[in-house]
């Protein structure tokens, strides 16, 4: 049952932010395009990861390639709702630096058979920065509970702060973990839930985008 609701049920569920973006497109701003774009690549890389699982095959490269995407469409979206000009800065920096490292991990430290776990955890941690500094940002201008509430940006930082702070752990941790069956199961299934609730929030968010 587990693998059918993390192989099956989390990755479809990204269908329902999909189709609310899709019909309403016109509304986006260039932020949650950006949301928009990340969770259409999101979605095919992993179609390719379970039909890959499917046929026996390791789809842990893609995984590597998944992460260096996966940061570059996040620290783009946090490029477009920043408004100081050095935090933008430091942000189109990063994303080379990143894929560097990645590039670097996957030569000497983690063959792209493994799981990437120390790009992993530098990603969330680096994620887990831009959420903050957002909020930071949001507090600075005093900003209401229903300004919050009707602001899709923040139901988008809130999905994704939830996400990466919450699994980092397992990013940091995983191939210490996978020997005990039980609990690698019941850690990816944790895994599994905090992406459906990011794909949750993520749809509010697309749903409270207005002309």
């Amino acid at each position: 049952m587990y693998r059918f609701y993390m192989g099956i049920i989390v990755p479809s569920s990204i269908v329902i932010p999909l189709c609310i973006a899709l019909a309403r497109y016109r509304y986006l701003a260039e932020a949650m395009r950006i949301v928009f774009y990340y969770l259409l690549v999101s979605g095919c890389i992993n179609a390719i990861a379970v039909y890959m699982a499917k046929h026996h095959m390791n789809n842990l490269p893609l995984l590597h390639l998944y992460t260096v995407i996966e940061f570059a469409f996040i620290s783009f979206f946090y490029f477009a709702i920043f408004e100081k000009a050095a935090i933008k800065n430091i942000i189109l920096r990063l994303i080379p630096v990143f894929t560097a490292l990645c590039v670097l991990n996957a030569i000497f430290l983690q063959s792209i058979h493994v799981y990437n776990s120390y790009p992993h955890s530098v990603e969330a941690l680096l994620i887990m920065g831009y959420g903050i500094l957002y909020l930071f940002q949001s507090s600075s201008k005093n900003t209401s509970t229903t300004n919050w509430v009707n602001n899709p940006i923040s139901w988008v930082n809130t999905g994704i702060l939830q996400y990466f702070s919450g699994a980092i752990f397992l990013f940091a941790f995983s191939n210490l973990i996978t020997a005990n069956v039980q609990i690698n199961a019941i850690i990816w299934c944790v895994h599994a839930t905090l992406v459906l609730i990011m794909y949750i929030l993520f749809s509010i968010g697309i749903l409270k985008c207005k002309k």
